[in-house]
């Protein structure tokens, strides 16, 4: 494993969404893990502590904000980069998540993966 290799966590309940991104993001070169519901991407997200935590809002167990929420509440993690990639546009729902800091609030009809893995890039420089 290379050490600078920046690692990308994804965290959504739809698996063509994780199979698709995890495969473009590695061989893009970053190092990828993923989640399956907001619970496990929390958990995942506290040991782990990655450069970028990619998050949808609608999912089992934890949404999205409440992910994140927690992500913010944890001394360890408090500064990790989360992206929301979501199919949700609710305005207060965005409203919120740039409250809590994220650093970017994409929907997913309206971007292409190549533009998806372009923003990432851009955020991780």
């Amino acid at each position: 494993m290379i050490k600078d290799k920046k690692s990308i966590l994804i965290v959504d309940d739809d698996p063509a969404v994780l199979t698709i991104m995890k495969d473009e993001l590695t061989s893009e070169g970053f190092e990828v893990d993923t989640a399956k519901d907001g619970r496990a991407g929390l958990q995942k997200t506290l040991q782990g502590n990655p450069d970028l935590v990619i998050l949808d809002l609608m999912m089992p167990f934890m949404d999205g904000l409440e992910v994140l929420r927690e992500i913010r509440a944890d001394e360890r993690c408090k500064d990790t980069a989360v992206m929301l990639l979501t199919q949700v546009g609710d305005k207060d729902k965005i409203a919120k998540a740039v409250e809590l800091g994220v650093a970017g609030y994409l929907i997913k009809a309206d971007y292409s993966t190549p533009e998806i893995i372009a923003k990432v890039k851009d955020l991780l420089g």
